[in-house]
C-alpha cells in the first residue's frame, strides 16, 4: 500500500534549527541574504563565471551575504573558487553547515538566492 504522508525531512524542522542567538553569533545582527548555488554543468569555468555574476548581483542588492559552499558534484570547484576569490567584508563563507545551522540560517535570512531545493522544500516551513 502506498500512502501520501508528506516529506519526512520536514518533520520537526522548526525545532531542528539552531537557536537565533547561535545564528546571530555566526553572521551578526544585520539582515542577510543566504546564497546557495549548486553546479548545473560539469564545467568549472562556466560554474565559476555564473557564481561571480550571482554573487555580484546579490551584493549589489543586499547589505550582507552568507554563502554556503556547494555539493561536490562536477563543476563545484568553479563555484568554490569564485567564493574563495571574493574579498568583501560583507561576506560570510561557510564551507559546511550542519543541518541545524543551515536551517537556522534559512529561518533567519531575509532572502534565499541560488538553485538549492531548500528554497522549495524547507523554506516554506519558516514562512
Amino acid at each position: 500500500r502506498i500512502r501520501r504522508v508528506g516529506a519526512p525531512g520536514l518533520d520537526g524542522i522548526r525545532g531542528d534549527a539552531a537557536p537565533r542567538e547561535a545564528i546571530r553569533a555566526l553572521v551578526g545582527d544585520e539582515d542577510f541574504a543566504l546564497l546557495v548555488l549548486h553546479p548545473e554543468t560539469s564545467s568549472d569555468r562556466d560554474e565559476g563565471r555564473k557564481a561571480k555574476l550571482l554573487l555580484g548581483a546579490t551584493l549589489a542588492s543586499f547589505p550582507r551575504v552568507v554563502i554556503v559552499d556547494p555539493n561536490s558534484d562536477p563543476g563545484a570547484a568553479g563555484i568554490v573558487a569564485a567564493w574563495h576569490g571574493a574579498k568583501d567584508a560583507r561576506l560570510t563563507r561557510l564551507t559546511h553547515a550542519d543541518r541545524a545551522t543551515f536551517l537556522g540560517l534559512l529561518r533567519e535570512c531575509r532572502l534565499l538566492v541560488g538553485n538549492s531545493s531548500s528554497g522549495i522544500i524547507e523554506a516554506a516551513s519558516f514562512g
